[in-house]
């Protein structure tokens, strides 16, 4: 019984987990203030992490988060 319960506990935690783990993908483009032209090779960061990526040829990134 307790064997049963115990298991059954494991496997709605992984459920659980696995609805509220959801990524998605943000896409932008960097442009500086003055000129409004593309910034290639500027890095952006998801704050208080360590994800991030850096701008292509046209200032555009996309990040998954």
């Amino acid at each position: 019984m307790k064997k049963n319960l115990v298991l059954i506990f494991l496997l709605s935690g992984l459920i659980y987990q696995q609805v509220f783990a959801q990524n998605r993908t943000i896409t932008g483009t960097v442009k500086s203030i003055d000129e409004e032209t593309p910034i290639p090779g500027a890095t952006v960061l998801q704050k208080g992490t360590n994800k991030g990526t850096v701008t292509n040829f046209d200032g555009k990134y996309q990040v998954k988060i």
